[in-house]
């Protein structure tokens, strides 16, 4: 019983694993995105709001870097 509860720890930490390296891609995608999009209409608000959306999704990416490193380790 302790094994079967050990194993689905285990599944369960790897899907979060892979839950979390799906969302550090989509977070890198929508940082380029929003790149793009500022260079192509560049004015002083959109370029204040890149820089808003960066650091906040860096600090997102950041965490769940972290998140996922102790997962790692269990």
């Amino acid at each position: 019983m302790r094994r079967d509860a050990h194993e689905r720890d285990h599944q369960l930490n790897r899907g979060r694993l892979a839950l979390g390296r799906h969302i550090l891609a989509s977070l890198e995608v929508l940082i380029v995105a929003d790149l793009i999009r500022t260079v192509l209409h560049l004015t002083l608000a959109n370029i204040m709001l890149l820089g808003g959306l960066v650091l906040i999704r860096s600090f997102i990416s950041l965490s769940l870097e972290y998140e996922m490193r102790t997962l790692k380790k269990k």
